[in-house]
């Protein structure tokens, strides 16, 4: 078994924050300021056959 396969993430979800690449097999929720490069990661995931919902937000930041 290699090192992956210990944290692999099929049949879960996760929010990723600051989101970029390695959700591991995990439907996911991501996170990041910049809308634009979270819909081509979305476009991505997808084409892999996971779900994916992109969150345009800043996380340091309470809602007002």
């Amino acid at each position: 078994m290699g090192l992956l396969d210990r944290f692999r993430l099929d049949r879960a979800a996760a929010l990723l924050i600051g989101a970029g690449v390695g959700q591991a097999g995990a439907d996911v929720a991501i996170v990041a300021r910049s809308p634009g490069p979270l819909a081509a990661i979305e476009a991505d995931i997808e084409a892999m056959g996971r779900r994916c919902v992109a969150i345009s937000m800043d996380v340091t930041k309470a809602p007002s």
